[in-house]
Formats: C-alpha cells, structure tokens, sequence
C-alpha cells in the first residue's frame, strides 16, 4: 500500500511504484500536481493547479517545445498538426484556410483545384481578386505603384503585349491587317496603323510612308513675305505664305487660293525673310514656277541660310531651255496660286 500523507490540502499518495506525485503544498492557498517540472513552466514534465487562485497548466520543457495555460492565454511552442477546426474566425480543412462569408470571404487553398488564393467570393473560382498556383492573376481592379514587367498578356479592349516588346490591337504582325502595331523588333522600333491593305501609316525604322491623305492644319504655319521693295513699282504682292516642318526637310506654298502679283520695275525677284524655323543649313537650288510678265513661266529659286530667296526665270526658245533669264521691267510677276516648293533643311 503506498505511503499515505495527510497535509491541510488533504489526503494523497506519495511514492508510487511508476511515478512520483508531490502532495499539496503546506499552504492551503497553493495545490498542484507536478512531475519532472519543479513549478509552472519550470523544468521538463508538467505542472497543473493552483497558483494563488489561478489555475494555470505547464507541459513539456520550459525553454523548447511546450504547451502552457496561464489563466488566460493558451501558448503552444512547436509543431501543431490539425485537419479541422476553427482559429480566430478562420475555418480549417483538409487542404484550404478560410475567413468570411460571401463577399468578405478570403481563401487560402492548396487542393489544385481552386485558385491558390482567392477573395471576395465564396466561390474561389469566381472571386473578382484569385491567383491560380501556376501565378495567373485576375483583379477586377487594381493600383500598381512601381514597375510591372510581363512578356505577354492583354488589355479590356483588345489590346495585346507579345513577346520581343510589341503591343498592338486589330494587326497581328508589323503592317498585317487592321489596327495598330507598335514593337521594339530587335533593335529597329518600327510601328503600322489602319490598314495594312488601304490607308495607313507606317515607320520601318527607317522610312515613314502614308497611303491615304494628309492633313497637317494643325501643323501649318505662316509668314507675310517681305518683297525686295525696288522690284516693284507699285504696291507688293498682297497675302501670306504657308509652310511646314517636317523636321530634315520643310515646305513653303502659297494656298491664298489667288495669284500673289504686282507690277513689275525690275528684272529681279526677291522674298528676304523667310522664317528662321525652315531656312537651309547650306544654299539650296530648286526648280519651281513663277509670274513674269502675266505668264506663268518654268523658274528657279536660290534660297539660302540667312533666309533669302532670289528667282530667276529659264529662257526658251521653241521647246528648248536656252538659260537663266531676268524677269521683264513691265508687266506683273510674282508667285501663282498654288505655288510650291520642298527642301532638305
């Protein structure tokens, strides 16, 4: 029979044969039952009771894996291992962790099936924010701050990230259908808009070529010739010259929709202030066309950096071009309607 003692806690056994039990300690305020631990969370083995009114349980190893119970706060150091249950409003299962109801659910799930993350819907595979194990994200809405890369992919509206920088919608290849394609090809950015088989506009990397009409309005500048003032001897021609920048070359013509003319004092024809935005960097010689003498007559123009230009006008005899002539001392001279020329700048 094991040996009996009696304390103010009360009667327990002491010494028996497969373990060791401490009695109640000597103060009635403190009971406990303990092996190995020498008090709460204190050495290897465990500890349950009363600590002061407290009732508090300790098992394991005080400074590795344990379980402990203060009173308040369950503690768990090391591995725990559970199928199902509940934690903090989150439900466990076999292979997914869930929270929420309806629109406020978030799903984690490792079963292969669903998405492996998912949250909004109580049906993953319908949520509006889900990413699939193999990294396919869908987002109904999203904000991005910092840099986003990605090899291929699509926009709402039909707009494709391919492989080797392209983005397009409608063409799928450079200048292949109708839409648009824009790529870095290797090194030579080039791009095609409209169609491939009608209108379009197209940069090879080298050329930029338009099939359809143009319209630059938006574009188009104008200046009021200043006329070499002894080459008339009334008043200058009337009305203002239009031109455009094409960056390496420009254009001036005369669109008024009427002749610019005036009676002509001298042999000479001369505009010296053509603006400085389309002035050749070097002396330019073009064939063009001018009024002399109330004639339309085949001419040349020499325009040069500091923004002058002089005409002279070709001799003929019969259908041969005998040379560069000066303008009659009477009559009018000028610039047609519908005047123009194009230059390298």
């Amino acid at each position: 029979m094991p040996d009996i003692r009696l304390s103010p806690g009360g009667i327990v056994p002491r010494d028996m044969t497969d373990r060791q039990w401490s009695s109640y300690t000597a103060t009635a305020q403190a009971a406990y039952y303990r092996s190995g631990q020498t008090d709460y969370d204190t050495g290897t083995g465990f500890w349950i009771g009363d600590d002061s009114g407290v009732p508090k349980l300790s098992i394991g190893n005080s400074a590795g894996n344990k379980v402990t119970w203060d009173g308040t706060t369950l503690s768990i150091t090391g591995t725990i291992t559970a199928t199902t249950g509940t934690i903090g409003g989150w439900t466990l299962a076999a292979t997914y962790l869930t929270s929420g109801s309806g629109a406020t659910t978030v799903r984690l799930d490792s079963a292969g099936t669903n998405p492996a993350i998912s949250a909004g819907n109580a049906t993953p595979g319908s949520a509006p924010f889900r990413v699939t194990q193999a990294g396919a994200l869908t987002a109904t809405s999203a904000t991005i701050t910092g840099a986003i890369t990605a090899t291929s992919g699509s926009f709402t509206g039909g707009i494709t990230v391919g492989a080797g920088g392209s983005l397009s919608s409608g063409q799928s290849a450079y200048d292949t259908g109708t839409g648009y394609w824009l790529e870095y090809n290797s090194g030579t950015p080039r791009f095609s808009i409209g169609n491939s088989a009608g209108n379009k506009l197209t940069w090879s990397g080298t050329v930029l070529a338009i099939t359809g009409s143009m319209s630059l309005t938006n574009s188009v500048q104008t200046f009021t010739p200043a006329w070499v003032a002894s080459d008339f001897s009334g008043s200058d021609p009337a009305g203002d010259l239009s031109y455009l920048n094409f960056g390496a070359y420009a254009m001036i013509w005369n669109d008024s929709g009427a002749d610019m003319v005036g009676t002509s004092d001298s042999p000479t024809l001369g505009i010296t202030n053509i603006p400085a935005a389309i002035r050749p960097s070097s002396h330019v010689r073009l064939n063009t066309s001018t009024y002399n003498n109330t004639a339309i007559t085949f001419s040349e123009v020499l325009f040069d950096s500091s923004g002058v230009m002089n005409f002279y006008t070709w001799g003929v005899s019969g259908t041969s071009v005998t040379g560069l002539a000066g303008f009659t001392g009477s009559g009018t001279k000028g610039l047609p309607s519908g005047w123009l020329v194009v230059y390298p700048l």
